[in-house]
């Protein structure tokens, strides 16, 4: 139907015990499950964690990503510019060459 949300096609599974995140596979593990219960085809499966225990390591962790990404994002646009930059020169000086040579023959 054109007027189905998301959430015509999800499913909410609640009172699972506790999972590790060390389980790389966990997703799709999930995902089979469901699969096989429902009968459904599921496409994937998100885990919610509960980090509230640690939710202040959490948002340091956070934090500091979000600088560094920031930084690496503010380095590469300096490259870029600096990029641009040198394009545009080279492309001035094929244009103030190309002026030379014109007034030169003129």
């Amino acid at each position: 139907n054109a007027q189905d949300t998301m959430k015509a096609f999800a499913a909410l599974v609640k009172g699972l015990p506790p999972i590790s995140a060390a389980d790389a596979d966990l997703e799709s593990q999930l995902a089979h499950v469901v699969s096989s219960l429902t009968g459904q085809s599921v496409i994937g499966a998100s885990v919610c964690w509960n980090f509230g225990h640690i939710k202040g390591q959490v948002e340091e962790l956070l934090r500091t990503a979000d600088v560094a990404t920031e930084d690496t994002a503010s380095h590469a646009r300096g490259r870029l510019r600096q990029a641009i930059f040198d394009a545009e020169k080279m492309v001035l000086k094929t244009l103030e060459g190309s002026k030379e040579t014109v007034e030169e023959g003129a």
